[in-house]
């Protein structure tokens, strides 16, 4: 069966070889931060070290990548369960398989979900980068708004596949992302993978759950039918969003 997978990718392969504790704080420090964000000299000390880190991954065999990437190591390890790793660029049917790289709405996610999509392109195999708006981990609302952006690709992204499996590889990317993901993958994905340490452990595999909203939900919903129409016009007072579940609003400074 033809193959998506739906990769979500984190910053530790910027940290997996510094040089030092102090870049270590740097890289961490800053992992928040848009490009505009970075002074001149905080940018050249940035590519500097993905450079060297983006060296390493494309000189290396897939071992290598393995070692220096959470998110190669799942997508490697994924292939290697089910066959050679060439089944990652296309399948006996002909068709291609599709492969999307979840990245936060942060400089660091965008150099992390580039490197890996030139690990991808020399070895024929094409990853989509995908950056999702709001996805960072610098604020609790702005966290918010990205999952729901990360919530609307799903629906307009995946749904879209039939008859194709949908894979979520979870082994990189942020614990706070991680939670939502899985739950997303009740929904969306066929099978989510981790592996728990290292390049040598086995995939980790959960398959997709018999999951659906509860008829009570549904019944809430069309009762609240009249809220939910006025928020598509604009943000109401949390006040009027009584007897809603929170799972189902964006609350920012009071407002739904």
């Amino acid at each position: 069966m033809t193959r998506v997978t739906v990769t979500t990718c984190g910053t530790s392969i910027l940290t997996k070889r510094v040089s030092s504790d102090e870049e270590r704080a740097f890289l961490n420090g800053s992992a928040n931060k848009r490009k505009d964000e970075y002074t001149s000299a905080e940018l050249e000390r940035l590519h500097g070290v993905r450079d060297r880190m983006l060296d390493m991954l494309l000189t290396g065999d897939e071992a290598q990548a393995r070692l220096l990437s959470a998110e190669l190591n799942g997508f490697i390890g994924l292939y290697q369960r089910d066959g050679t790793l060439k089944n990652a660029e296309k399948k006996s049917d002909g068709t291609d398989d599709q492969h999307f790289l979840i990245c936060t709405d942060t400089y660091q996610g965008q150099l992390v979900g580039e490197m890996l999509r030139q690990w991808g392109e020399a070895r024929n195999i094409t990853l989509n980068i995908v950056p999702i708006e709001d996805l960072n981990t610098a604020r609790v609302e702005e966290f918010r708004l990205g999952i729901n952006n990360l919530i609307k690709w799903c629906v307009w992204t995946l749904s879209s596949f039939h008859g194709y499996k949908v894979v979520f590889n979870l082994v990189g990317g942020f614990k706070s992302l991680q939670g939502y993901m899985q739950t997303l993958g009740m929904f969306y994905a066929d099978e989510t993978v981790y592996i728990f340490e290292g390049m040598g452990n086995d995939l980790l595999s959960i398959p997709r759950l018999p999951v659906d909203f509860d008829a009570q939900a549904m019944k809430m919903a069309e009762d609240k039918m009249g809220v939910f129409r006025r928020m598509e016009w604009g943000n109401i007072p949390l006040a009027d969003c009584q007897g809603i579940p929170e799972t189902l609003l964006t609350i920012v400074g009071g407002q739904c």
